[in-house]
């Protein structure tokens, strides 16, 4: 099992430099109140889980969004996020929430949807950020700066001829894109069969949708690798630097996140860890 956060970070670096396919999917708070079915709005005059009315709202435009647990077609999304919760495959890693990041009772909430299998696939949803974000930045970019099949999924307001990547195919996604845009599923799919898709490097900052991607791509073609980048690449992208960790890694401001070394997510679970 991995469980050192720093050295955990190499261990992705090096399939990326020996081209080793995997997947990468990150489930944490947000995922969470999906899988438990809680209403959760993100809009420019409220931000809403369940009955709670939570902080001022800050967030970008490109983060609103609705899960509606009365609506059919939220619903299906829904099982599709389960479904890549608790899927199962070689070199299908999935980053969970960490206990010193989220309370310990949501991380138990998290393990518990997810079911006592698979803990050698176990890291961190916070795998590239925190003290992993100086070497992502260093080593991971770097990586993908330098490889001309990049496939990039993400949102529509990115410019993508300002982009420095050597971008080979972009699916763009908009508001709410866990649900409005799931079709982009068959379309990735009719992309790689169509181009013979083999070996490629899938980045992924769709929001929760990059989830149920992600596990519905590597479920039927392990021939390229997929990852769940968030928001690390937001300011390569144009988009909004509005996170802790970018704000203070970009404005040269102190912030103990770029120097926290996570907490594996299943220390202190019975029987799991500590």
């Amino acid at each position: 099992m991995l469980y050192e956060f720093n050295e955990t970070f190499f261990f992705f670096l090096r399939k990326l430099l020996t081209k080793e396919n995997f997947a990468f999917v990150r489930f944490s708070d947000g995922e969470l109140d999906i899988l438990q079915n809680l209403y959760v709005e993100l809009s420019a005059d409220r931000v809403q889980r369940g009955s709670e009315y939570l902080s001022v709202p800050s967030y970008p435009v490109e983060d609103h969004k609705i899960f509606d647990p009365t609506q059919e077609n939220h619903q299906k999304s829904r099982e599709l996020l389960l479904e890549a919760l608790q899927f199962c495959k070689k070199n299908y890693f999935k980053g969970l929430s960490c206990p010193c990041c989220v309370p310990h009772e949501r991380v138990k909430q998290l393990w518990e949807l997810h079911g006592d299998r698979d803990t050698e696939h176990i890291v961190w949803a916070n795998q590239f950020v925190n003290s992993n974000y100086v070497y992502f930045l260093q080593h991971i970019y770097k990586v993908i700066k330098d490889r001309q099949d990049v496939i990039l999924i993400g949102n529509e307001s990115i410019d993508l001829p300002a982009v420095d990547l050597q971008v080979k195919e972009f699916f763009s996604v908009g508001y709410n894109c866990f649900v409005n845009d799931r079709n982009l599923i068959e379309q990735i799919k009719e992309y790689i069969v169509q181009h013979n898709i083999n070996n490629h490097l899938f980045l992924f900052s769709a929001a929760s949708l990059s989830e149920i991607l992600i596990y519905e791509l590597y479920k039927d073609f392990p021939h390229n690798t997929y990852i769940d980048i968030g928001t690390t690449l937001h300011k390569q992208l144009g988009l909004s630097i509005s996170r802790d960790y970018l704000q203070a890694y970009w404005q040269r401001e102190p912030h103990p996140d770029l120097h926290k070394r996570c907490v594996h997510p299943l220390m202190g679970l019975p029987g799991k860890g500590s």
